[in-house]
């Protein structure tokens, strides 16, 4: 899948701008705050979830007038549909503040509703927390990367979220706090076994390209730990009511005030280098290697599960690297649309190389 035509206007800091990047890299160099990052969220907003997840009051700009709409427009080809080309424009409503997604003219319910149509894989300088940061960090990520394939597991997500704000206050209700934590069981079992499904593929291929990206001097594991069934590789589907009653009979040992304090939601995933713990012993040259070989997993899940090439957006990454990493980066997204921020016009090389001057609002091709 590559992106032929990108346009947009009222976007943040970006008044106007419409350009046709390379179906190999697209460099966008700039100040900083000159709007480099505004032109990744905007693929991210046309392909269904935004990754700084702004309120649409946000993202429209403040110098647009009242009456004039933010929009971003997004004409995609995919390699399965040849020169066919897919029409997808995301927009707010200047009146009610409001955000609407349309593929080809015809509007969707939601943008969620698309997220994973059109496949991307975006890795920002925060997504270092991944490996170091707070637990939530990753179920979050690994939920992601699930929904992105399986629409049915977001749904699981919201049926999880629901009913777990209702169980504090159905503490002393024993026939509605039953039901909601058969909600809790049936969302939470489904959900484990949607992040192992796919945890397990990422995994395949993190590890590899880890090996590959330190010369195999150093070996990355990853683990899924359950709250409830503890370190585990897989959930056997098969004996479903056992899995049941050992879930609910874990979940229903409520904390104070009422917390569920086993679930998915405490879950958590684990790295090790050579065995040491990343959170503990890892340099920030070992994190950024073990970001760098997910987002690149992610980018081998996506070829391998679906055939098509996803869109690779890489915000102000490459600084953070030495030339070792840079170089192998670059060398695995051949063949990949990269869309790249950077301050340095000189930063990233690949083929298929276009340059863009991001100033004053606009997006211009810039020779080098």
């Amino acid at each position: 899948m590559i992106i032929k035509e990108l346009t947009g206007q009222n976007f943040r800091n970006l008044s106007e701008f419409s350009f046709e990047p390379s179906s190999g890299t697209n460099l966008f160099f700039g100040k900083n705050a000159a709007g480099k990052t505004n032109i990744l969220e905007a693929v991210s907003l046309c392909f269904g979830f935004g990754f700084r997840r702004a309120a649409p009051r946000v993202i429209r700009s403040l110098q647009a007038l009242s009456s004039e709409r933010t929009e971003v427009n997004a004409k995609v080809s995919f390699d399965a549909f040849g020169d066919k080309q897919t029409d997808v424009t995301y927009s707010i409503n200047p009146e009610k503040q409001l955000a609407s997604v349309s593929v080809d003219g015809i509007p969707r319910k939601s943008a969620a509703e698309i997220y994973g149509e059109m496949k991307y894989v975006v890795f920002v300088p925060e997504h270092l927390a991944i490996v170091k940061g707070a637990p939530d960090i990753r179920r979050d990520y690994i939920d992601r990367v699930a929904s992105l394939h399986t629409k049915a597991h977001a749904k699981q997500i919201i049926y999880h979220k629901n009913a777990l704000r209702q169980v504090p206050y159905a503490e002393y209700n024993k026939d509605l706090l039953d039901s909601y934590l058969e909600v809790l069981t049936r969302a939470g079992l489904n959900l484990t076994y949607g992040r192992l499904k796919y945890f397990n593929r990422l995994k395949s291929h993190a590890v590899r390209i880890f090996g590959e990206l330190t010369n195999y001097r150093e070996t990355l594991n990853m683990e899924y730990v359950s709250s409830v069934f503890g370190q585990i590789d897989d959930l056997d589907m098969t004996d479903k009511d056992a899995l049941y009653a050992q879930y609910i009979n874990k979940i229903s040992l409520l904390g104070t005030g009422g917390r569920v304090e086993y679930g998915v939601h405490r879950d958590d995933i684990t790295f090790t280098i050579n065995g040491g713990d990343t959170k503990l012993y890892a340099s920030q040259g070992q994190i950024r290697s073990v970001t760098i070989a997910l987002k690149l997993a992610e980018t081998e899940l996506i070829k391998e599960l679906g055939g098509e090439r996803p869109v690779v957006l890489l915000d102000e990454v490459l600084g953070e690297l030495d030339e070792n990493r840079r170089e192998f980066l670059t060398s695995r997204l051949e063949g990949v649309q990269v869309f790249v921020t950077s301050c340095n016009e000189h930063e990233f090389g690949g083929g298929n190389l276009k340059v863009f001057k991001v100033e004053g609002g606009t997006v211009e091709p810039y020779e080098i």
